[in-house]
């Protein structure tokens, strides 16, 4: 095989790759809320379309799998031998960009700045693009090669498992999203939830809430607390005295503190949250519940819950959000 025509097809190609980039990375793919057909959320699905539409412009047929993937074929009649695993999804765009916005693409100093170029977008038009080389500078093939394009990797791969259910994986496959040419092995990642109980303090100051990252594949960025009985000005200028802080007269905090029974304390497990847009979504029906105030922990997959509000009533709230009640104690 004559391996300088493909080298040269790709050189050649390279602007149109980026064009085809730069007009997916202006689609924030992050997921979010379902809506009818649109598992992912509306721009999840508009993403696939995009891509679809692109790869039916270079000749391959394209499958839609309920707006969960879509696929593109060699040469569908051909055996299946290889499948190619990609996404289009992104996690949030976060803070402090400063090349570009994150959905504004730009080149810069050999680079391409924008949320997606490198994960997985640009490896994902990448492979298109080998796909495209073979066919059209003829190059035969004896089996099939199949590039899938998902729309949840980020989130737990849900996508994948819904197209899987339904299709058989090729014997060979492999995923465009490291680094080149070749990792065989990954880091694993803990999934898990680390509880600590002490009594509920009597003076404060005391922390109320800690909130940090948005999904348990990002390092967070930021980090915040909310911390009862200190003063935010003294604390900036250093100059406080912590032993003659009072107490503030807060009744629905105060009457917690001091053991009142009026305000139920409950903790809920609950299933299927895999990112902070998840954890969002179960944080923000609970607390819309009349004198509920809810925090949920994603990594645990829990919500600590205070107020007046039935075991129901917090059940249904979280069952219309999308996501399982497992217990409520």
């Amino acid at each position: 095989m004559d391996y300088t025509k493909i080298d040269a097809y790709l050189e050649e190609h390279i602007p149109a790759l980026l064009e085809d980039l730069s007009r997916l990375v202006a689609i924030d793919s992050e997921r979010r809320e379902a809506l009818p057909g649109m598992p992912f959320g509306r721009e999840a699905a508009e993403c696939l379309s995009a891509a679809s539409d692109m790869i039916r412009g270079y000749g391959f047929s394209v499958k839609n799998y309920d707006n969960y993937v879509i696929t593109a074929d060699m040469d569908p009649e051909l055996e299946p031998h290889l499948d190619i695993l990609a996404h289009l999804d992104v996690v949030p765009a976060g803070d402090g960009w400063q090349v570009t916005k994150p959905f504004a693409m730009k080149i810069e100093d050999g680079r391409a700045y924008g949320r997606g170029t490198s994960d997985d977008k640009g490896p994902a038009l990448c492979a298109l693009y080998a796909m495209r080389a073979i066919k059209e500078l003829g190059i035969p093939l004896k089996k099939n090669v199949r590039l899938i394009l998902g729309s949840d990797e980020e989130c737990g791969s849900s996508d994948l498992k819904y197209y899987f259910a339904r299709e058989k994986s090729a014997p060979l496959s492999f995923s465009p999203d490291a680094s080149f040419p070749l990792i065989n092995i990954e880091k694993g990642g803990l999934r898990s939830g680390f509880t600590s109980s002490a009594p509920l303090a009597d003076a404060c100051p005391r922390l109320v809430s800690f909130q940090a990252g948005v999904k348990l594949n990002v390092v967070p960025d930021k980090a915040s607390a909310v911390v009862q009985g200190l003063d935010g000005e003294a604390v900036q200028s250093g100059d406080i005295d912590l032993g003659e802080i009072e107490l503030p007269e807060i009744p629905e905090i105060q009457e917690i503190i001091e053991g009142g029974t009026s305000s139920m304390e409950k903790t809920m497990k609950i299933e299927g949250m895999m990112c902070g847009h998840c954890s969002g979504r179960v944080e923000k029906a609970l607390n819309d519940l009349p004198g509920v105030t809810a925090t949920v922990d994603l990594a645990a997959g829990t919500a600590a819950v205070t107020g007046e509000a039935s075991d129901e009533a917090l059940t249904k709230a979280v069952t219309d959000a999308g996501y399982t009640v497992v217990s409520i104690n």
